[in-house]
């Protein structure tokens, strides 16, 4: 699964980024990853390994991202465990 990130925001508010935690994956620097899908052409695209950092408070529905990420990226948020860096990766449509 495939989120797109879109940061709404209220006038005088920080944007926030929430992730599943399944999108988390934690390299064997112990820093915190997930992956961004780039140079996306016919729904396929390939997988990138991009480094975040996250809230020490938990969201009600996965993590906080404080750094690492901007609008429009796609990120994988489910099965991230099993991808590898630079993989095709190919986008269903409905998951977006």
């Amino acid at each position: 699964m495939i989120a797109n990130i879109i940061i709404d925001t209220i006038e005088g508010s920080e944007p926030i980024i929430s992730l599943p935690l399944s999108a988390i994956v934690t390299g064997s620097d112990n820093l915190k990853y997930v992956y961004v899908i780039k140079n996306v052409e016919n729904n396929v695209g390939i997988a990138q390994k991009q480094k975040v950092e996250i809230s020490s408070s938990p969201a009600s529905d996965g993590v906080i991202i404080l750094n690492g990420l901007s609008k429009g990226d796609l990120v994988i948020t489910k099965g991230s465990n099993g991808v590898k860096e630079n993989q095709k990766v190919s986008l269903i449509k409905g998951e977006i």
